[in-house]
């Protein structure tokens, strides 16, 4: 009988990780639509407009929509992100990413636009 408590007990506890939260190490699909994974984006634009490889025009790339969104639990929590980036029309070393960046995110507040 304790056996078939003990097989029940790890049933339901199996059920209850695998319907729920992520799981260590396997991916688990988030909803892109999350502001979170927006300045996820906007932080690694900044690596982006600074490498001549990655953007070699004159105007900055901007993050205009993240399409997909994923996480995978190791020793922290892994970000993997599929982003739509777009060129701005702001030139490179004349804008400033974080003025871009408070326009994106408050645009209710930048009274001189």
């Amino acid at each position: 009988m304790s056996y078939l408590i003990a097989a029940l007990a790890l049933l339901c506890s199996v059920a209850v990780v695998s319907g729920g939260e992520m799981l260590a190490g396997g991916n688990t699909p988030q909803d892109p639509s999350d502001p979170e994974y927006m300045q996820h984006a906007w932080k690694a634009v900044q690596k982006i407009n600074e490498d001549p490889a990655a953007n070699s025009g004159p105007y900055v790339m901007i993050p205009i929509k993240v399409l997909k969104a994923e996480s995978q639990v190791v020793s922290g929590v892994i970000h993997k992100l599929e982003v739509l980036y777009g060129e701005s029309t702001a030139k490179k070393g004349v804008s400033n990413l974080l003025l871009l960046y408070a326009i994106h995110f408050f645009p209710q507040k930048i009274a001189f636009l």
